[in-house]
């Protein structure tokens, strides 16, 4: 029967959009804890990319690079420490 599979597809979705419901009325019903949660996110938002920002145009004259060269070796570093992190973690279990 040619409509079997789009039923089951028709069923997925409907599932799917109920989920989206919930997670989207999930903060209406949080208030308070959104309330805490989101300065908190603000308040901890200085981290590795702020510090980097701040003392960029030292690090850039210090090892003479370009704004091109500067971002190149930020991101290989970057991708170097999540992999890093991923076979450290990955080890660990």
């Amino acid at each position: 029967d040619w409509t079997r599979p789009h039923a089951h597809a028709l069923r997925r979705l409907r599932a799917l959009n109920r989920g989206m419901r919930g997670l989207l009325s999930f903060p209406a019903g949080q208030r308070a804890l959104a309330g805490r949660g989101v300065p908190a996110t603000f308040a901890s938002s200085f981290g590795q990319t702020f510090f980097i920002s701040v003392f960029a145009g030292e690090i850039r004259a210090t090892f003479d690079l370009s704004h091109g060269a500067c971002g190149w070796s930020l991101g290989i570093t970057l991708i170097g420490a999540a992999v890093g992190m991923h076979v450290t973690m990955m080890a660990t279990f």
